[in-house]
């Protein structure tokens, strides 16, 4: 078991504090993979291909007659162009300052940019193409970014209860900096994240600055939750707080006896972080029987609860109100989610702060934006 907190520079950087933290809990790294920030990735996974995808596909016989417009996930600097065709090629750009301006013409396979060129910074590019082009290409620098993707799959070792975690960290259009996060029950090395064996994703979102975090490992399951605050973004000026849990739940009638029952805490959707929904704590997804079913969970908050229909205080001399969170469905009552308690906090007790349940001590953590009782959950330190 291992528990570690602090602050990650960016989601490559918590990406470093999970395998780090996994490692020290005896969890071994089966695949790291890092895809670089100087090329076009072919498919044009993480930019934004307006027009001419052909051009960019992953099956160099593919062509396209039309302009091939790309938004790139973070501005770069042009560096030189390759690509397929009878014909010279003429590039528009759109700078980081938004001014769209005629780059060049005349440009042949392999062609080097000007230093003047070089010097820019340029968010979308559109080639003007004249007849078929494929194995459209760019090489180029970032000045914020080296890095387009980074892979990275974990395993705990064990025979008996193997529990597999794939995680791929990746920048993408619109500011987004997140973590593709997977808990599978096999794996392939020449398949992506999303296509591993008995797969479902959740995304920790992000961005390419400071984000706090708290991180647990025990030999199950994977627990963290991290919290964004810029009080200068446009759209969300409080702070933002993520719940995320990979891995097995702890199984009533043996705490591991079954070899399924893996949950996904998390976003469902590739937002940017100031769009976060919630974890989905009151109804995730459970993996039994060989499928991805949802199930309830008896977690509540502020979504589903109310003084009309769930009025809970702390009892009075300091004492806090605290429950495990089961999960079940019609027909079953699978066991509860490991290392995680709904909390109604007593008075003088707050964010962040290390409090005790049953000897154990926790960290209180919230999910999502505020602060109130209904939204309050004890973290377990490993």
């Amino acid at each position: 078991m291992a528990y570690s907190n602090g602050t990650a520079n960016g989601m490559f950087g918590l990406l470093d504090k999970i395998k780090e933290t996994a490692v020290s809990a005896g969890w071994q790294v089966v695949k790291e993979s890092v895809i670089p920030y100087t090329n076009i990735k072919r498919g044009g996974a993480h930019f934004t291909v307006e027009r001419g995808d052909g051009a960019i596909s992953e099956n160099q016989s593919d062509s396209t007659t039309q302009n091939v417009i790309i938004i790139f996930p973070r501005p770069i600097s042009l560096n030189s162009i390759t690509f397929k065709s009878e014909n010279s090629i003429t590039l528009n750009g759109v700078l980081f300052d938004l001014t769209r301006e005629k780059i060049g013409d005349g440009f042949t396979d392999g062609a080097a940019f000007s230093d003047e060129i070089k010097a820019k910074r340029y968010i979308q590019v559109e080639a003007v193409t004249n007849g078929a082009t494929s194995n459209f290409d760019l090489n180029f620098t970032c000045d914020t970014n080296a890095i387009l993707q980074r892979d990275l799959v974990i395993s705990n070792g064990d025979d008996e209860n193997q529990v597999i975690l794939n995680f791929s960290a990746f920048i993408d259009t619109n500011g987004r900096t997140n973590i593709a996060a997977a808990s599978c029950t096999g794996y392939s090395e020449n398949l992506p994240i999303e296509k591993q064996l008995n797969a479902k994703l959740c995304y920790i979102l992000g961005d390419d600055g400071e984000i706090k975090y708290n991180l647990s490992f025990n030999n199950n399951r994977m627990l963290l939750s991290v919290a964004i605050f810029r009080p200068d973004d446009a759209t969300q000026k409080n702070e933002v707080r993520q719940i995320v849990y990979l891995g097995r739940i702890r199984i009533y009638g043996g705490e591991w006896a079954l070899p399924d029952c893996n949950i996904i805490l998390g976003s469902k959707e590739n937002l940017k972080w100031n769009e976060y929904k919630g974890c989905g704590i009151t109804k995730t997804f459970i993996y039994y029987a060989n499928d991805w079913r949802e199930a309830d969970t008896s977690a509540f908050n502020s979504a589903v609860t109310s003084v009309a229909n769930c009025d809970i205080v702390s009892p009075p001399g300091g004492e806090m109100f605290s429950c495990p969170i089961i999960l079940y469905n019609e027909y079953n009552i699978f066991g509860e989610i490991d290392g995680i308690y709904n909390l109604i906090m007593a008075d003088g007790i707050n964010y962040g702060d290390e409090i005790a349940i049953e000897n154990n001590p926790y960290i209180v953590v919230a999910d999502n934006i505020g602060f109130n009782k209904f939204d309050t959950y004890a973290f377990k330190k490993d």
